[in-house]
C-alpha cells in the first residue's frame, strides 16, 4: 500500500496562539482525519535551537496518508467545504506539501 505523508506547516494570527492550537487539537486534526483518507496525524512547534534559518512557520502538523497522492489530494480537496477553519490560522502563510515514501523507514 502507498505511504504518503502531508506536511502543513502553518501560523497563527499574532496574539492568537492559545486559540489556534486548541481549535486545531480539538477541532481541525479530528476533521482531517473524519473527513480525509488520513489515516494519522501529529502536531509540532518549531524548537528553539536550530542548525539554520527554519524559514517562516511555527507549527507543523503531519499526517498520514496509505493512498497514493492523488487520492490523497483529492480528498482534502473534497473536504475542504466541510471543515472549521477557524478564526485564529493565519491561512495566507499556510503552506501544504506532499511527500511520497521512497525508503524503509530506519531506526528503533
Amino acid at each position: 500500500m502507498p505511504r504518503l505523508k502531508m506536511m502543513v506547516y502553518t501560523n497563527a494570527l499574532d496574539g492568537k496562539d492559545d486559540e489556534f492550537n486548541h481549535w486545531y487539537d480539538t477541532i481541525h486534526l479530528p476533521e482531517v482525519i473524519d473527513f480525509t483518507k488520513a489515516v494519522a496525524a501529529q502536531r509540532f512547534q518549531l524548537s528553539d535551537a536550530q542548525p539554520g534559518d527554519p524559514g517562516g512557520h511555527r507549527y507543523l502538523a503531519i499526517y498520514e496518508f496509505e493512498v497514493d497522492s492523488q487520492e490523497a489530494y483529492d480528498s482534502l480537496m473534497a473536504s475542504t467545504d466541510k471543515m472549521d477553519l477557524g478564526s485564529s490560522l493565519d491561512s495566507g502563510s499556510a503552506k501544504v506539501v506532499f511527500y511520497d515514501e521512497i525508503g524503509e523507514r530506519i531506526g528503533v
